[in-house]
């Protein structure tokens, strides 16, 4: 599959090479402290950036799914708020009892 060119819009550079780079996230436990002290050093820069520019679609064709197993309110829409504005979208999954974990399929089954 042939590499995108880097996106000019990112101070930071491109993160193609992150070992995180098109996988799926499921759980903090999949980082190291080193790992998230760079997650959270570049959320900083996008911070800034939004407030700078506002809304910009670096994850516009993106989808994220929000699983909460228990309600959340200020987290899914604290997500679903960065996810806008960076131009992606959101399917939203309020609760539990409507998706496949409640009939016992594990979380990594159930994302994919």
């Amino acid at each position: 599959m042939p590499t995108p060119p880097p996106n000019p819009h990112l101070p930071f550079g491109d993160q193609r090479t992150a070992p995180w780079y098109g996988k799926d996230i499921l759980s903090v436990k999949q980082f190291s402290r080193e790992d998230l002290e760079y997650i959270f050093a570049v959320a900083h820069e996008m911070h800034d950036m939004v407030n700078h520019v506002g809304t910009f679609d670096l994850l516009k064709g993106k989808i994220l799914a929000n699983l909460f197993y228990e309600p959340s309110t200020r987290t899914s829409s604290s997500f679903t708020a960065a996810m806008e504005r960076l131009g992606g979208s959101v399917i939203p999954i309020n609760e539990v009892k409507y998706s496949s974990v409640s009939k016992g399929e594990s979380l990594p089954d159930t994302v994919r």
